[in-house]
């Protein structure tokens, strides 16, 4: 096996998506301990411009916008003040952000995760009233790659068949066995993305 860097990666545009995490071995399990407990603030210093934007953004606004599987948006103060109680709700209960990996197993690079702080920040928020603060001190609206995430792939591998999904119904979980007869020899597979043709329809993926 030569490792020929134009094979490096392999990213694949079928009906399903994902996100894609590197294990980490070295994290700083003394910095998550000090994120375990949160200390409230005096009512009124938590606002959304401030302190409940940067956290929505960075880890909900991606799949919660226009075009994308969420069923509503998380881009603005009126998107997500409308439905301060909705959030921590979902947040308290671990429903989101989704993130399946047992913390206790291990940690992640890039994980989609809420700390002790962060979801504290949320509920004292949505407590005292969800209050606006200083909009010119809330962070920019986040812009979207709709293209490939992770560069240009050096290989397109596609389902031979569109899977077609119904206008309504449940969930629905599918296995999906996808050729790769193009790799020719045995590669290493540095990394993996998905693109659906219609993020709308796709929740997750399990590789």
């Amino acid at each position: 096996m030569n490792g020929n860097p134009n094979w490096s990666k392999v990213l694949v545009m079928i009906g399903i998506c994902a996100l894609a995490v590197v294990a980490c071995e070295d994290a700083d399990q003394s910095s998550r301990a000090d994120q375990n407990v949160y200390k409230p603030r005096p009512k009124g210093q938590v606002t959304f411009a401030e302190d409940v934007a940067p956290i929505l953004f960075s880890r909900c606004s991606e799949c919660h916008r226009p075009g994308q599987s969420a069923p509503f948006s998380l881009l603005s103060y009126d998107d997500i003040a409308k439905r301060s109680k909705q959030i921590v709700e979902v947040i308290e209960s671990g429903y989101m952000p989704p993130w399946l990996p047992d913390q206790a197993k291990g940690t992640f690079i890039n994980e989609r995760i809420l700390s002790a702080t962060e979801k504290g920040l949320i509920r004292q928020w949505h407590t005292d009233g969800a209050p606006e603060g200083n909009p010119e001190k809330a962070p920019a609206v986040p812009e979207f790659n709709d293209g490939w995430k992770l560069g240009p792939p050096d290989l397109i591998v596609r389902l031979p068949q569109e899977f077609v999904i119904p206008a309504e119904g449940p969930d629905i979980y599918r296995n999906f066995v996808i050729p790769l007869e193009e790799l020719g020899d045995q590669k290493f597979v540095r990394t993996v993305d998905f693109r659906p043709l219609n993020p709308k329809v796709v929740h997750h993926m399990v590789l």
